[in-house]
C-alpha cells in the first residue's frame, strides 16, 4: 500500500444494511464510542497496526452519555501540538482494563491512549479483529483484496470489516461504531453540508449550464432525505445524486463540459468522505475523526503507542476523542472557498508571486495548505471574536457542524445560527436559543448580563446586547452606534444580515481567481 496513499470515499451503498443491522444488536449501551482515523491510508499495515478511532460531538439531544472529555489543541501557530487535559486532570491517560487487550492488542501498542477515557471501550469494539490472536497477521483484519488503490472508484461496499478496522469513523460503517452509542448522529452527518458538499457544488453548476436551477441536485455520492422531515422554507431537498464524472465523450466546446472535470478536482478536496492532504496544515482525518480526533500542524504524533515512529507525519496527535475543536480543526478545510477559516484569523491568501515566507514582514513563517499567506492585522484584522479568545465552535455548535438530519442546497441554508441569537435585536435581548429554537448551552443569563463559556478554553465573556447599545439609560450605550443601527435596516424587505456592515474586511474574487489592471477596463 502506497505510504501516502489519499483516498475519496464515494459509494454509500453499504450504509443503509449497516446501519439496519446496527439495531439488531439488543444490547443496552451505556458508554459513548469514537473512533480516530488511523493513519491507514498513511502507513503501510506491514510496520504498523493502525490508530483506534473517535466519534465524539455529545449525545443524542442534548444528553450526555459518559462523564469524561478529554482535549486538545493542535495549534496550527507551531511545528508541534499541545495536549490540554479534561475537568478531571486526565491527559494522554492510558487506562485499559481489559484483559485481552493487555494480553493482545496492547502487547505490541502498551502505552496508546485510551480513546475514551473514564470508559471502557475495547480495541475491537471500533476496529474488530481478534484481540486472542499471537501473531499481527491474525490479529489484524486482512483485506480481501476487493479495494485497490484508485480513490473515488472502488466498491466500499464489498468488504466493510477492513474499512472500519483502518478506520471506525469512516461514514460508510460509523453506525456499527460512533452509532452504537451516538445514534442517529451518523445518519444526521451522512446528509450535512459537510458530508455532501453541495453548497459547493451548487453555484458553479448553475452558472457553468450543468444544470438549470439553482436547487442542488448533485453532492458527493446519492443520498435520500428518507425521515419525513424536509422543511423546504429552509431550502431543504429531498435528495441529490452523486455528482457525475467528467464526461470524455460530451461536446468540448461546451462550457458545461470544461466545468465537470472541475469539481472532483478542486472543489471536493474537503468533505467527510476523505482524508486531507499529506501536507502541513492539512493532515487530518476523515468521517466522524475529521473533528474529533485533531492532528498537529506537522501531522506528528505525541503518542506513547511505541509502535509510531514520532518523526513520520500521518498521525493524530494522540489516540483519544475531544469535542474542545480549535479554529486551527476547522480550518483544516476552511482555507478554500469563502476563506472564512483564514479571515477569521486575520490571514489571507497572497496574489499570486507576491513575495512571503520567513522574515518577508506581513506573512505567515510558515506555510498552510501549500502557501505562504498574508498576515496583516493593522490592514485585515482577525475578527473580534477571535481576538475575544473564541472559536468557531462557541457558535457553530452540533447542528451547524454536523447537520440537522436534512439536506440543504446553500451553506447559509445549513447555518442554523445568527448574530441576533446572542446579542439580540434593537427590541429584545436575547431568548438564549436560535433562530431555529435550539438551546445555545454555552451562553446564560446572570443578572441582567449575558454571559458566554468558551468551549475550549472555558474563558467567560459578556456579550453586548443591541438593545442596551441603543438604550440612552443603559451603560452600554453608544450614540454612533445607536445612529448607524437603525432597526429599519432590519425591516426592510428581506432585511440586512448584521455583517453586511459590521465586517472589518471581506475576501473578493480579485488576485486568486482575476487579475485586474485599474488602468484599463473590465479585467
Amino acid at each position: 500500500m502506497n505510504a501516502h496513499l489519499q483516498g475519496s470515499f464515494m459509494n454509500s451503498s453499504c450504509s443503509g444494511e449497516l446501519w439496519r443491522r446496527k439495531r439488531t444488536f439488543g444490547v443496552r449501551v451505556v458508554f459513548r464510542l469514537s473512533s480516530v482515523r488511523s493513519s491507514a491510508l498513511l502507513l503501510s499495515l506491514t510496520t504498523v497496526i493502525v490508530l483506534s478511532s473517535g466519534c465524539g460531538g455529545g449525545s443524542k439531544e442534548g444528553e450526555e452519555i459518559g462523564t469524561e472529555e478529554t482535549g486538545f489543541s493542535a495549534t496550527t501557530e507551531h511545528a508541534s501540538a499541545a495536549t490540554e487535559s479534561d475537568e478531571s486532570g486526565r491527559s494522554g491517560e492510558t487506562s485499559h482494563t481489559s484483559a485481552q487487550a493487555r494480553e493482545g492488542c496492547l502487547s505490541c501498542h502498551e502505552g496508546i491512549e485510551a480513546i475514551h477515557p473514564g470508559l471502557e471501550i475495547s480495541c475491537v469494539t471500533c476496529h474488530g479483529g481478534d484481540p486472542e490472536a499471537t501473531t499481527r497477521e491474525a490479529a489484524h483484519v486482512q483485506p480481501l483484496g476487493c479495494l485497490g488503490e484508485t480513490p473515488g472508484v472502488n466498491d466500499y461496499a464489498c468488504d466493510p470489516d477492513y474499512i472500519r478496522f483502518i478506520n471506525p469513523a469512516d461514514l460508510h460503517i460509523a453506525g456499527e461504531t460512533c452509532g452504537l452509542c451516538h445514534s442517529g448522529h451518523v445518519e444526521r452527518v451522512r446528509k450535512s453540508m459537510m458530508s455532501l458538499t453541495t453548497g459547493h457544488f451548487i453555484g458553479g453548476l448553475f452558472e457553468n449550464g450543468v444544470q438549470e436551477s439553482r436547487i442542488a441536485r448533485y453532492g458527493m455520492m446519492d443520498m435520500v432525505d428518507d425521515d419525513g422531515f424536509v422543511p423546504h422554507e429552509w431550502g431543504a431537498v429531498p435528495h441529490v445524486e452523486q455528482i457525475p464524472p467528467f464526461d470524455e465523450n460530451a461536446d468540448e466546446t461546451l462550457l458545461s463540459t470544461q466545468y465537470m472535470d472541475l469539481p472532483r478536482k478542486e472543489c471536493a478536496t474537503c468533505h467527510l468522505w476523505a482524508p486531507g492532504k499529506a501536507r502541513p496544515g492539512e493532515y487530518r482525518s476523515y468521517g466522524c475523526a475529521a473533528c474529533h480526533i485533531p492532528y498537529a500542524y506537522d501531522g506528528l504524533s505525541q503518542s506513547l503507542d511505541p509502535t509510531i515512529p514520532a518523526d513520520q507525519p500521518g498521525h493524530p496527535i494522540q489516540h483519544q476523542i475531544t469535542r474542545k475543536l480549535g479554529t486551527e480543526v476547522c480550518a483544516r478545510c476552511h482555507y478554500r472557498g469563502a476563506r472564512i477559516g483564514l479571515s477569521f484569523q486575520g490571514r489571507f491568501q497572497l496574489v499570486e508571486g507576491t513575495p512571503a515566507g520567513p522574515g518577508v514582514p506581513g506573512t505567515t513563517p510558515v506555510p498552510y495548505n501549500g502557501a505562504y499567506l498574508g498576515e496583516e492585522p493593522e490592514n485585515t484584522p482577525p475578527d473580534v471574536h477571535f481576538q475575544r479568545g473564541m472559536d468557531c465552535i462557541d457558535c457553530h455548535f452540533a447542528n451547524d457542524v454536523m447537520g440537522d438530519g436534512n439536506i440543504y442546497t446553500h451553506m447559509n441554508m445549513a447555518v442554523e445560527i445568527e448574530c441576533t441569537d446572542c446579542h439580540g435585536t434593537p427590541w429584545s435581548h436575547s431568548n438564549l436559543h436560535t433562530s431555529r429554537g435550539t438551546p445555545i448551552e454555552n451562553l446564560r443569563e446572570e443578572d441582567g448580563r449575558f454571559i458566554l463559556t468558551t468551549k475550549v478554553t472555558g474563558k467567560e465573556l459578556e456579550v453586548p446586547q443591541v438593545k442596551d447599545v441603543l438604550d440612552p439609560d443603559h451603560p452600554r450605550y453608544n450614540p454612533r452606534a445607536a445612529r448607524a443601527m437603525t432597526p429599519k435596516h432590519l425591516e426592510e424587505e428581506g432585511g440586512l444580515e448584521c455583517y453586511a456592515c459590521h465586517s472589518a474586511w471581506t475576501v473578493n474574487c480579485y488576485g486568486c481567481h482575476m487579475k485586474r489592471d485599474a488602468s484599463q477596463n473590465g479585467f
